[in-house]
């Protein structure tokens, strides 16, 4: 399971008003299975942000987290199944279950990407937030997993 995040040429000229609305493609990709589609596009300044707030609370005990999309009622709920996170869409489409650690690992690289793909941009000031995330995650996981 991963989470595809990339821009383009094209995206890369869109100059939003609020720089938190920047596009770019975000979505899940589970082999061949992608939501909420190949090619979505979203914020993910935003939704990186609430991604890590609804991983990090499921790591710590929550009792069960959705993956949101901004762009369209598109969201996964997320439960804990053992040392594995399941993943249901909202619209039926989607039913994943998923290493813990893997999905953790997943946004971890999300995260960078997107830090470097704001720094690319013009953007390095909102390197930090993600780094933050990056951090949270990996104390979550600590938690969660002790060596």
């Amino acid at each position: 399971m991963e989470i595809e995040i990339y821009t383009n040429d094209e995206l890369k000229l869109v100059k939003p008003l609020n720089i938190d609305l920047t596009p770019m493609f975000i979505y899940f990709r589970n082999q061949e299975e992608c939501y909420p589609d190949h090619g979505w596009i979203d914020n993910p300044l935003v939704i990186l942000g609430w991604w890590t707030n609804s991983l990090v609370d499921l790591l710590n005990g929550g009792s069960g987290q959705d993956f949101c999309f901004m762009e369209g009622a598109f969201e996964l709920n997320a439960v804990m199944d053992n040392n594995c996170i399941l993943l249901k869409s909202n619209d039926g489409r989607i039913t994943w279950k998923v290493n813990c650690q893997q999905f953790a690992g997943s946004l971890i690289s999300a995260l960078k990407t997107a830090s470097r793909l704001f720094y690319e941009i013009g953007h390095p000031e909102l390197t930090n937030g993600f780094n933050e995330g990056i951090k949270q995650v990996r104390e979550a996981l600590t938690k969660s997993f002790p060596r």
